[in-house]
């Protein structure tokens, strides 16, 4: 079967291969404990978990306790307070925190092991044992206070005479490991075959537990799914028909379709058979969908599949104390994603990156510019592998430019002011013309658009300003692009209520023809984002209440071709923002006619088809300042969410 992660607990669906490739307690580096380990694609994104270091044995050789800070491997947020370790699964975006432990059985056999644990109110911990017979993990629980497990069994030792436990502490649970208790002893033929647990708070299993006391076989839970990708509200449905028990019968079907461990989101079919059910999902993403079958005798196993949801992901919240995230700038930061934006309560510019690929968490905001009243129309791009931000200068009407030391953003060089004569800087568009960072800009003074270059690809000495157009109310909205090795810019001309377009005659932008009106239809704030498509300018752009999309017939725009309506409802003031995601381009954008964030797909590179918009949520909500970038892969977007004034971030899968 396809895609399939048949695993006996969804900790390998956390834990990465690495964690046991590299030796532990005499396990050799090329990974001889045996253990089945799911394929990375397929599972949930393991970059940023730790490697278990070469040569590093079990936490205690001989001592049979093991406090919880002495563990072996584990995941990012958690914090030791030794003895203890605090797995901090608190709120959702804290996803699943474990942490792993060892004992060295120097030829004993083992009996049990408990595991002292202090948590939360209302949270709980699942336990994971090693099966070596299996090579899967053996999930127990989960139990919201201490619990012991039997392990007499010959099939919970390593091949390097070692035993190892795991502790899982879902999203949203509050655990303390204070210390674990091996229990061995020194005659292997007093080994047992199995006793179970002592059971726990919701499928522990009691007297014979999970271990399936005496002779008892473990069941063989099979998962089937209808469907591997859905769409957003559409059913699939999900066997364990296959499954099956050798020495009994199973008694009870459980299912976990989110991945939080939590096995109560089953809906039963019309047949309230509990071996078949049916459900959907309300947000895109990748879903772990998890089977746990229990035999009359209380033994378990668990099979797992991954469900890909096509369509918007859960927003994300980065920042809320008061009124910020405004002018966000996304970008894709030394392959991971970080926004550049304007922190409006504190009138400054600040640089967030997140601590994955995925964006899935977030570091803490780092104040770029806090001089004045500064961030405004903030514009990010890498500029010789580094990032680089135009914005403007508020209280001095100047515009500003700033790049970053470090291929990462974590170090930053001093604001620069690019031009400071009149009112300039607003609207600003960033972009490497011919290897160097150029800048197209509004000078309000003169209501013109203007445009300055770098002479250096660091952004270190820059040329003089120049004027490329003034004929009437012109040069906001300006969107500037590399098109066939000089700048073009689109832009709109507000006395006319028209989108224009402009190829400079040199690389430095010194000299510019006259502009070309691409529609002359458009709204009086059009916002616009100028792309090379395929190897051709392309333009999304508001015109007529609508969200439009043109693309010229020519490598240069010279020539455009017809305009494409892409949404006609009520597109006014949408900060329409378009990027190439796998191949294709991509448009974010707000509905005003419906409050509603939405985002399109071309149906191929050109766009000359597109398929149907996804929407967020049911609308009737403000939101602003659109930046759409393709991140791992699909598309990524930041916003700002205008009541209460929240920094937001959302996947597109």
């Amino acid at each position: 079967m396809s895609n399939r992660l048949h695993t006996a607990g969804l900790a390998l669906l956390i834990l990465s291969a690495s964690l046991f490739a590299a030796s532990c307690g005499g396990i050799s580096p090329q990974g001889s404990s045996g253990l089945q380990q799911p394929p990375a694609a397929n599972a949930v994104e393991l970059a940023g978990l730790p490697e278990l270091p070469d040569g590093r044995a079990a936490s205690q050789l001989v001592e049979q306790a093991v406090s919880g800070s002495s563990y072996i491997a584990a995941s990012d947020n958690i914090l030791e307070m030794p003895p203890a370790l605090w797995l901090n699964a608190l709120g959702q975006q804290a996803g699943l925190q474990w942490s792993q432990y060892g004992f060295d059985l120097q030829g004993q056999a083992p009996l049990s092991v408990s595991i002292d644990m202090s948590n939360g109110e209302g949270s709980g911990a699942y336990i994971a044992l090693a099966d070596y017979d299996s090579g899967r993990w053996e999930i127990h629980g989960p139990y919201s206070d201490d619990c012991e497990l039997a392990n007499d069994d010959a099939r919970y030792i390593s091949p390097a005479d070692t035993v190892f436990v795991t502790v899982l502490a879902p999203a949203g649970n509050d655990v303390t490991v204070n210390g674990l208790l091996f229990s061995t002893d020194d005659d292997p033929d007093n080994g047992g075959n199995g006793g179970g647990g002592n059971g726990g708070d919701g499928g522990g299993g009691g007297n014979g537990g999970d271990g399936g006391g005496g002779d008892n076989q473990p069941p063989t839970a099979v998962l089937d799914i209808e469907f591997l990708e859905i769409d957003l509200g559409a059913v699939t449905v999900v066997s364990a028909l296959f499954s099956t028990d050798p020495d009994g019968e199973i008694v009870t079907y459980e299912y976990d379709i989110d991945g939080d461990l939590d096995f109560q989101d089953a809906v039963f079919d019309d047949d309230n058979d509990p071996a078949t059910v049916e459900f959907s999902y309300s947000t895109g993403g990748e879903y772990t969908v998890t089977l746990r079958v229990t035999d009359d005798d209380g033994a378990q196993d668990t099979d797992s599949l991954v469900v890909k949801v096509h369509g918007l992901g859960d927003a994300q919240l980065l920042e809320g104390e008061g009124v910020t995230g405004k002018h966000t700038s996304l970008a894709v930061v030394d392959g991971r994603p970080a926004i550049a934006y304007y922190d409006e309560d504190n009138a400054c510019l600040k640089f967030r990156r997140a601590l994955d690929g995925q964006g899935g968490q977030w570091a803490e905001p780092v104040v770029l510019d806090d001089n004045g009243d500064v961030g405004q129309y903030a514009c990010m791009k890498i500029v010789a592998g580094n990032p680089a931000i135009s914005y403007y200068d508020a209280g001095n009407g100047n515009l500003m430019f700033i790049r970053a030391t470090q291929p990462d953003g974590s170090q930053w060089g001093q604001p620069q002011v690019l031009e400071a004569i009149n009112d300039v800087g607003q609207y600003c568009s960033l972009a490497v013309i011919a290897g160097k960072p150029a800048v197209a800009y509004y000078d309000a003074s003169n209501a013109d658009l203007r445009f300055i270059s770098s002479a250096d690809a660091l952004g270190l000495a820059w040329g003089l300003p120049v004027t490329v157009a003034d004929d009437g109310w012109v040069g906001r909205y300006p969107s500037l692009c590399e098109v066939q090795g000089l700048p073009a810019i689109s832009f709109n001309r507000a006395s006319g209520k028209e989108l224009h377009y402009v190829r400079a005659l040199d690389a430095a932008g010194s000299a510019w023809p006259a502009a070309t009106v691409i529609d002359d239809d458009v709204n009086i704030d059009p916002y616009n984002t100028l792309l090379v498509v395929d190897g051709l300018p392309a333009i999304a752009y508001e015109g007529d209440f609508c969200l439009k999309y043109i693309r010229s017939s020519d490598a240069v725009g010279g020539n455009w071709g017809a305009v494409q309506v892409l949404d006609d409802q009520w597109i006014t003031r949408g900060f329409c923002s378009m990027a190439i995601v796998n191949g294709v381009p991509a448009v974010a954008y707000y509905c005003s006619g419906h409050a509603q964030l939405r985002y399109i797909e071309a149906l191929d590179a050109q766009g000359s088809e597109w398929a149907e918009e996804l929407r967020m949520g049911a609308g009737n909500v403000d939101y602003d300042y659109l930046s759409l970038a393709a991140v791992a892969g699909r598309a990524g977007i930041s916003f700002h969410n205008v009541v209460p004034g929240d920094l937001m971030f959302l996947r597109v899968y």
